[in-house]
């Protein structure tokens, strides 16, 4: 792409001119050949940019599940029911 656009615009343009033209247009198809970051190539990593950015929420909610919360509740669980068998089985006797 840039070795025409270089011929091209030598005539009607400098010849520096012609040249910084040539590598602006031919800088994104390199950038994509030959860099590389934590081992993605670019087209990976923007992919990888553009969605921590723009796709996912900014805030994320940390939830863990505390067992002894759980268990805790699963006693009082228990204790109501054990209260509730029992007035039940009072009335039940009368």
């Amino acid at each position: 792409m840039g070795l025409p656009l270089f011929f091209l615009l030598r005539g009607n343009v400098p010849t520096s001119a012609a040249a910084f033209l040539m590598v602006i247009i031919m800088l994104p198809w390199f950038l994509f050949a030959m860099y590389e970051k934590h081992g993605m190539p670019l087209e990976q990593f923007l992919r990888c940019i553009i969605a921590v950015k723009f796709k996912r929420p900014k805030i994320r909610m940390y939830q863990t599940n505390n067992q002894y919360t759980a268990i805790g509740r699963q006693i009082q669980l228990y204790k109501e029911v054990g209260r509730i068998v029992s007035v039940s089985k009072k009335d039940f006797r009368r």
